[in-house]
């Protein structure tokens, strides 16, 4: 988790967020964001993919947390650029991550973000305008491409590729990473990662890593192309990712009860092509606000979700909060409601 107060662990005087690993077994709390040297940084942490041990986690952060960060801005405080970084809790050492092909930091002097991380693979997706691979970069300043890095082997691939494998020339970042290695579900308007998005609109596309080949996934139910580009929000799966979850907004058409008024969530299911809509009122009836944040379990069964939406359940019962619901048994709970009102909050769902 990221936090930004000052007591959840000793010693903690940078006024910075930081990254924390919580063990709630034991009640303890971990903090992540130390650089190689075991010393606190001025700048900001964020988001950490920890290892089901708890001994690594990835992170991304701001700043100098290892000697071989190659650039940072001459600025005020926290101008910094961003890198992924991973912390060994056991051997309290930080390593960065974000490496090119050639082990260097920081290629072109500009940073990564971390996307998505599998720790039991050694494995770290992250996206950024330099090419990490084969430079030099060709490509606009504000292209990010996604790649993927072992960091025990030191490899790296391009999963924002085309055909050929060269650089895409629009951006992908928003992104889920297969914990098993075969597959990543991205967002990306390119035309040329596949032959069959000619308008150039936002899609949701696949990547085997075993084929090195791209396929498109989202389409409208009827067959024909959005009339407007989709805006997304980052994709979740299912372990073996049959299963497909994001959210969408500005378009609708992605099932024939659309309403393009808020962001929907969607289950897109990759083998039959088909998708499901999700958030949708306790009578069927559109919802009437928007849903940020979800996720779904391993096994597809469990989807949670945080909407502002008040119609999910029959009123008086529903609010703006955190929603679970079985697919099985289709029993929807608002597991946030003994906390009374919930305010304006976004949460951030892990149901790993």
């Amino acid at each position: 988790m990221t936090c930004l107060s000052s007591d959840a662990v000793r010693g903690d005087g940078n006024d910075r967020y930081d990254t924390l690993l919580k063990d709630l077994t034991i009640d303890t709390t971990t903090r992540i964001s130390l650089d190689e040297s075991n010393r606190e940084v001025r700048q900001h942490s964020g988001v950490g993919i920890p290892s089901r041990d708890g001994r690594y986690v990835v992170f991304n952060a701001e700043g100098v947390f290892h000697r071989d960060v190659g650039w940072v801005p001459i600025g005020p405080a926290d101008t910094s650029t961003n890198n992924v970084f991973l912390r060994d809790t056991w051997a309290a050492t930080t390593e960065l991550v974000s490496r090119d092909i050639l082990g260097n930091g920081n290629p072109e002097s500009v940073g990564a973000y971390l996307r998505d991380a599998a720790p039991a693979r050694n494995e770290v997706l992250f996206s950024s305008t330099a090419n990490y691979l084969d430079g030099p970069d060709v490509l606009p300043w504000f292209v990010d491409e996604l790649c993927i890095r072992n960091w025990a082997e030191g490899t790296i691939e391009r999963v924002s590729a085309k055909p050929d494998g060269g650089q895409s020339s629009s951006s992908a970042q928003l992104s889920v990473l297969d914990r098993n290695g075969r597959y990543v579900a991205f967002v990306s308007d390119a035309t040329d990662l596949t032959t069959d998005n000619p308008l150039g609109h936002s899609q949701i596309f696949l990547r085997d890593r075993h084929s090195r080949t791209t396929t498109r996934l989202t389409r409208r139910y009827d067959g024909a192309e959005f009339d407007t580009s989709p805006f997304f929000y980052a994709p979740k799966a299912t372990l073996n990712f049959d299963e497909i979850l994001f959210g969408a907004a500005l378009t609708d058409g992605f099932t024939p009860n659309d309403d393009a008024r808020w962001v929907r969530l969607y289950l897109l299911n990759r083998i039959t092509g088909v998708a499901e809509l999700l958030s949708h009122g306790s009578a069927g009836e559109p919802v009437d606000n928007s849903t940020f944040a979800y996720d779904i379990s391993a096994d597809g069964r469990i989807v949670a979700f945080f909407t502002r939406a008040t119609n999910i359940l029959p009123m008086p019962n529903s609010a703006t909060a955190i929603y679970v619901k079985d697919r099985t048994t289709g029993e929807i709970i608002n597991v946030t409601a003994p906390l009374g009102t919930s305010g304006t909050f976004i949460a951030d769902l892990d149901l790993s």
